[in-house]
């Protein structure tokens, strides 16, 4: 049996943070004012500060002075720099993605998969020096 369905955990078993805010899973708190910000809008702020300055100029308040936003609003959206990280690779990889290219047989799936992740490394360099911390578990990546 699946451990989370779309209605959301079975048997009190969930996704972790990152992994839902990835999917799209987690909700945002109602309270408060309309929010001025939004996650892919965060995420492309980071992957432009990365662009243009390299990884380790990348900080949740470098990103908040990017967006106009104080830095602990960020933490609405993104509960750490390594979720933000991560989406941002997430969203890199899915802009060398060909929508709906159904392969022929695994070894081409796989071909494809090292394809999409090397134009992704060679026009944006700053991805590797993210380490790999595990299997592909966000949208793009098992894309």
């Amino acid at each position: 049996m699946d451990p989370v369905s779309p209605a959301g955990p079975v048997d009190g078993m969930s996704l972790p943070p990152g992994v839902e805010t990835a999917w799209g899973l987690r909700e945002r708190p109602h309270r408060g004012p309309k929010p001025g910000l939004s996650l892919p809008r965060i995420v492309e702020a980071g992957v432009q500060i990365a662009e243009s300055e390299g990884l380790a100029a990348v900080s949740m308040s470098r990103v908040a002075a990017e967006v106009g936003a104080a830095p602990m609003s960020l933490y609405r959206h993104v509960a750490s720099k390594d979720e933000l990280v991560a989406l941002m690779v997430d969203t890199v990889y899915g802009q060398f993605l060909a929508p709906g290219a159904a392969q022929e047989g695994w070894r081409e799936g796989l071909a494809e998969s090292a394809r999409v992740m090397r134009a992704a490394m060679y026009r944006h360099p700053w991805i590797l020096r993210v380490p790999i911390g595990g299997l592909p578990v966000r949208p793009n990546e098992v894309a």
